[in-house]
């Protein structure tokens, strides 16, 4: 066997394990639903969590996304960076679900870490100074960032600006420093110094987060498989928020589907797509199928010679809570 066969033969198994980890994580959060035990979960923004991030850095100021959320409920999201700041993007998901969580867990918009890297530990990343050199730049985005939501009974309703709200995330934050890593990592860090860093909701984001109706409630082991999977991070909150609201059947068509979820504006709709199947076979593994939604295949795009693309739908139908404990059941 030679070198490149030695390593592609390396790769396939590094890949083949990797899904055997996923597959266990799975299997596990399946047992604890099954079993009724205690499901940890994630609170944050419905609005803000079924549209998106951009998927990755752009320069653009701004990104607008326009979904039905409801039978007679539009909803469009304009995400706006401040001048000197760029959107955030990708894994900063991960950072803005954390704090909204334990602002929630707390009662209160300001969030104080107990000890250095305590919002990583959280998702189970590492402590290291690369990784906190890099929430300090993911903090820096977010904090840069204002939101934009307007909601209608129809897209037309949504052009009129009957309904909107203007909120910046965040009002002021505080992040460790290399040295203070250092000294941490020496155990020196004191207590009283320790409880220094934190960050501080507006108070137009707190007060549109202590409404109910507003928030979003997602099992954290399953937030935990697409931290660094952005497309499935959103697939998730999305299946979960429309699941959780559906009272009757309904359909996501094929054009709405890759526009939420597609990477960039070149990707391929059926690179869109495969991904997508991918993810909701996962999902619906993972949650017993608790969620009731399908995606199928929707006809077929005229064509004027040669093989017809395929189109898809996402079909959604009332779903069981993934919260079986009382205490743990919360409307989304």
């Amino acid at each position: 066997m030679d070198t490149r066969e030695t390593d592609e033969a390396g790769t396939r198994s590094k890949r083949a394990d990797k899904e055997l980890r996923r597959t266990g994580e799975l299997v596990s959060i399946v047992d604890q639903i099954e079993h009724a035990k205690r499901v940890e979960a994630i609170q944050t923004a419905r609005a803000l969590a079924i549209a998106g991030l951009p998927k990755r850095r752009t320069h653009a100021r701004d990104l607008s996304r326009t979904l039905r959320v409801g039978a007679d409920m539009w909803l469009r999201v304009t995400y706006t960076a401040q001048e000197g700041h760029d959107l955030p993007f990708g894994e900063d998901r991960f950072v803005l679900a954390g704090i909204q969580h334990l602002a929630l867990k707390h009662n209160s918009p300001t969030v104080l870490f107990d000890r250095v890297g305590s919002l990583l530990q959280t998702f189970g990343l590492s402590e290291d100074g690369r990784t906190v050199a890099l929430m300090r730049q993911r903090f820096a985005r977010l904090a840069g960032l204002s939101v934009r939501l307007a909601f209608g009974s129809s897209e037309a309703e949504l052009k009129e600006h009957v309904h909107v709200e203007q909120v910046f995330l965040i009002q002021r934050y505080a992040l460790p420093s290399r040295r203070d890593l250092q000294i941490e990592q020496a155990g020196q860090l004191t207590f009283h110094r320790a409880y220094t860093y934190g960050v501080v909701l507006s108070g137009d984001f707190w007060n549109h987060l202590l409404k109910t109706r507003n928030r979003l409630v997602v099992p954290l082991n399953l937030l935990k498989l697409y931290i660094d999977k952005p497309t499935g991070w959103d697939y998730l909150c999305f299946l979960v928020a429309r699941c959780g609201a559906a009272k009757t059947s309904s359909r996501v068509p094929h054009e709405a589907l890759v526009s939420l979820f597609r990477d960039t504006d070149q990707q391929d709709d059926r690179h869109v797509i495969r991904r997508l199947q991918r993810y909701h076979r996962e999902i619906m593994h993972a949650t017993g199928g608790r969620l009731n939604a399908d995606l199928v295949e929707d006809g077929a795009f005229p064509s004027s010679g040669g093989r017809p693309k395929k189109r898809w739908a996402l079909i959604v139908r009332p779903s069981r809570s993934l919260f079986a404990l009382p205490q743990d059941l919360i409307e989304i």
